[in-house]
């Protein structure tokens, strides 16, 4: 019998609203490390340890980013793989990524299109459990490549479907994961799009306000973002930046608050007793600099956090809701 969480998905996937209750790359399509102004995010396979709180212009910390599907040099991928596993042959990590075994040889998968709440994250045991209730109850599970076979780090890159049902469509759906283009496998990124839009209208999983706890009452807005300076991006981090504004009538105190980009790697967080009065508007640069009232350096090395093919840029409150959100271009 398939689990609640399943059947909350399915439903949803197929339509029928159940409601939901309150809880980058560079321009090459490369990836960027791990990179955060206070802690890194713990990632797939292993988790990392607290750094010490923000300061201005802190060095990065980088640590390998294995939560992206990152492609590889790997032939063209095979056909679909069917699978008929034993319940205890599949192993779930989090929410898009697992590992079974394939014609008597084991192997992780990750699916390819979404990103799901890293370990750690609001929404990520959710998304976990839902990955689990789609895969452990499945009679076939079917690997559909699309151009990559892997990624870097040896793992195959898969749609999953299982017993018919796309599995990365039902966690998006859900809410519990981010639709996300890894160029060239964006064969299915249109349904995947679609499946993200119907639940942020329904407020589903990550979309629901207070998803991850009592959201703030403060007004932001994401006024600019300048994702392609002049010049090489990596030689202009400081001139690569997104801008905040305060348009609500009250001052709003940042401690606690987040910056994120579409992918796993970044998260940006404001220093300790920031505030942000009304009509104020502040710069967060990628590069490294001296904080100020108006311009706050993110401190990234090497590596520009905004894509210039496209991205979206997440703010989120002290305990993790998504408070305002901007897709370019």
């Amino acid at each position: 019998m398939r689990h609640a969480g399943a059947v909350l998905a399915l439903a949803l996937i197929t339509g029928c609203s159940t409601g939901d209750a309150p809880g980058g790359t560079t321009a090459t399509g490369e990836p960027t490390p791990v990179t955060d102004s206070s802690a890194a995010v713990p990632t797939d396979p292993a988790p990392t340890s607290s750094p010490p709180a923000a300061t201005s212009a802190v060095p990065s910390v980088v640590v390998p980013d294995t939560s992206s599907p990152l492609p590889s040099t790997s032939t063209a991928p095979p056909e679909p793989t069917v699978v008929r596993p034993m319940r205890d042959d599949v192993a779930v990590h989090d929410g898009d990524t697992f590992s079974l075994t394939v014609d008597g040889v084991p192997e992780r998968v990750r699916l390819i299109g979404i990103d799901a709440p890293e370990v750690g994250e609001c929404q990520s045991d959710r998304s976990t459990a839902l990955l689990e209730d789609l895969l452990l109850d499945a009679s076939d599970i079917v690997l559909v490549p699309d151009s990559t076979d892997r990624d870097r780090y040896g793992r195959l890159l898969r749609y999953v479907e299982a017993d018919g049902v796309s599995v990365n469509e039902v966690l998006v759906r859900a809410g519990l994961a981010l639709s996300r283009r890894y160029p060239p496998d964006t064969a299915r990124q249109d349904a995947l799009d679609r499946a993200q839009a119907a639940a942020e209208a329904e407020q589903v999983g990550l979309w629901n306000p207070g998803a991850c706890g009592t959201p703030s009452s403060a007004s932001l807005a994401i006024t600019a973002i300048e994702a392609d300076p002049p010049g090489d991006d990596t030689q202009a981090l400081t001139q690569e930046y997104i801008e905040i504004t305060n348009v609500g009538p009250a001052p709003v105190d940042l401690t606690g608050w987040r910056v994120k980009d579409n992918s796993a790697s970044h998260r940006y967080l404001f220093p300790a007793g920031y505030v942000l009065t009304p009509g104020a508007a502040v710069k967060v640069r990628t590069g490294c600099g001296a904080d100020s009232t108006t311009d706050l350096y993110w401190c990234e090395s090497g590596s520009a956090v905004w894509n210039n093919g496209g991205d979206t840029v997440y703010v989120l409150d002290p305990n993790g809701n998504i408070a305002v959100k901007r897709s370019y271009p």
